[in-house]
Order: C-alpha cells, then sequence, then structure tokens
C-alpha cells in the first residue's frame, strides 16, 4: 500500500487543492489493512465489524463477511454475461482484420504475372502492421450519490467492462484501477483506488467485477475505509464526490496529474447523466 499526498492547482479552481490518496494493491488488502486501524470518533457505523448489518437493498450484501467471501472468490453472477460478450467481441475483431497478403513492391515472394506485366506491385507482402502493444490506463469512479439504485450501478459497471473488453480484444494491454473520492470543499479531496487489474494480467472477469462495480465496493468497504482514515474530516456523513465540486473537465485534470497523461478516467455518475456516449467520448475513438 502507498499513501500519496499531492498540493495541486487545478484550472479554473480558485484555492490550491491537497490531496490525500491511499493506493490499495486489491479490495482485500483495504478490508485487512483498514480492520487494524481505530475507527474515526465522529463516525456511530462501522462497516468493518462482523457484527454490523448492511442494507442489502442499498449494497447488496448482508454484512462485510459476504463482501470479504466476493473479494475472495470472485463475484459470479455476471460472469456468464461477460464471457458471452468477450465471445461476441472476438468474433467482431476477427471478421474486421484484413486479408493477411498483398502484392507489393517489396515481398518475400514474386508474383510472376506482375512482374512478366512489368507491373511496380510484384512481390507478395504481408499485409498484417506491427502495432504497439499499447497500455491504457482505465480508471474507474465509484462515487455514487446515495440516490442512485444498486441495480443500476452494476448495469454502468457492465458498459465500462464492455469497452475494456473491446479494448483487450484489439490488443491494447489495459490497467484497471476502481476510484472513489470524497470531499467537503474544494481545499481537501480523500481518495481511495484499489488495482483491480495490471496491464499484465489476463482479465478474469469473477475477481474483477466485484471491486470494480459490485455497490458493497463503495457503499461498504470504502465507506469502512473512510471510516478509519486518520485525515477524514468531512463532518456531515462521508462527503460529497469530486464532481461536486469541479467541471468534467476539472476533474480529467486532475486525474492527469495523479495518474499520469495516459489516464483515462471514466465517472459512473457521468454515464448516469451523459450516456453511453460519454464513456465512448472518453476513450477517443480507440474502441473501433
Amino acid at each position: 500500500m502507498d499513501r500519496v499526498f499531492k498540493t495541486i492547482q487545478l484550472d479554473g479552481v480558485d484555492c490550491q487543492t491537497v490531496i490525500k490518496m491511499e493506493c490499495f494493491e486489491n479490495g482485500a488488502e483495504v478490508v485487512s489493512k483498514c480492520m487494524d486501524r481505530p475507527k474515526g470518533s465522529r463516525f456511530s457505523q462501522n462497516h468493518f465489524s462482523p457484527s454490523y448489518s448492511y442494507d442489502k437493498n442499498f449494497q447488496g450484501v448482508r454484512n462485510i463477511g459476504e463482501a470479504k467471501k466476493m473479494l475472495n472468490e470472485g463475484w459470479s453472477e455476471k460472469v456468464d454475461i461477460v464471457k458471452g460478450m468477450a465471445r461476441e467481441v472476438q468474433k467482431q475483431v476477427m471478421a474486421m482484420k484484413p486479408a493477411g497478403l498483398k502484392s507489393d513492391v517489396v515481398g518475400f515472394v514474386p508474383i510472376v504475372p506482375n512482374a512478366i506485366m512489368g507491373l511496380p506491385n510484384s512481390m507478395l507482402n504481408t499485409n498484417v502492421q506491427p502495432k504497439k502493444n499499447k497500455v491504457l490506463n482505465v480508471i474507474y469512479g465509484l462515487s455514487y450519490s446515495a440516490s442512485v439504485d444498486k441495480d443500476d450501478i452494476i448495469e454502468y459497471g457492465m458498459k465500462v467492462m464492455e469497452r475494456v473488453v473491446k479494448l483487450e480484444a484489439q490488443g491494447y494491454r489495459v490497467r484497471l484501477t476502481c476510484l472513489q473520492d470524497y470531499a467537503d470543499s474544494k481545499k481537501e479531496f480523500h481518495i481511495l483506488t484499489v488495482k483491480c487489474k495490471s496491464e499484465d494480467q489476463p482479465l478474469d472477469p469473477q475477481r474483477v467485477m466485484f471491486p470494480m462495480f459490485h455497490p458493497a465496493m463503495f457503499r461498504a468497504i470504502g465507506f469502512g475505509w473512510y471510516e478509519t482514515l486518520p485525515e477524514s474530516t468531512y463532518m456531515d456523513g462521508y462527503g460529497r464526490p469530486l464532481y461536486y465540486f469541479m467541471t468534467e473537465e476539472q476533474v480529467d485534470d486532475l486525474m492527469t496529474q495523479l495518474f499520469g497523461r495516459t489516464a483515462i478516467f471514466i465517472d459512473g455518475t457521468f454515464i448516469q447523466k451523459k450516456g453511453e456516449e460519454y464513456i465512448d467520448r472518453k476513450f477517443g475513438g480507440l474502441i473501433q
């Protein structure tokens, strides 16, 4: 685990913003590390307590035990849908590939009829262009309003997953991170990040899908993290997400400063407000 402290000047924001961010390798690490930290005295709830009961309609699980089991074993409810999606995407990508050979001025085998006629394209060459295996750093924001239904959170996550499947089928290597953010003003943001998949790992839907978009990741584990964060300062609930204080462009500017110029930040609330066009716009035409 790494903790990142930064003071950042955002374009169009009238003050400097202090970022306090904790980065975890996986969701299980969040639980194990934070359960060893004392709960903040201002919080009445303790989402990491085995005896604390969740609202299944809100969080999708009944207690931290169920959430930990899904983190360790994976969440299987939507796996078949994602696997079917992957098979369909692979078919589409294969159908879009051009023929493997072409006539050219250079190549490895002469095309005798063309050579006899004096045509310049008298050699057989490969039509497959070398493609750099580019790494895409996709960060998915899970800081939904309490009014958003848990089934909608899952639906929006599936839309992001569909694009990730397509990107990997096209040869991109995707680094996938889920993010939760809490703020009480423009002055200080608290951010939790959990790595879902590195660029060197194959996509494993059963293990990726719970930390990426199950509502318990944000509404149970994320709340528990904030309850134990020593620097948490918000005095009414768990704070507001970044977009409450900043425009979409300012949030993107912040994510670029935190994660580098290759970062592609997809905010779940913007999916809710702007639809799938927002997701496709953020990928900037990378998906064929």
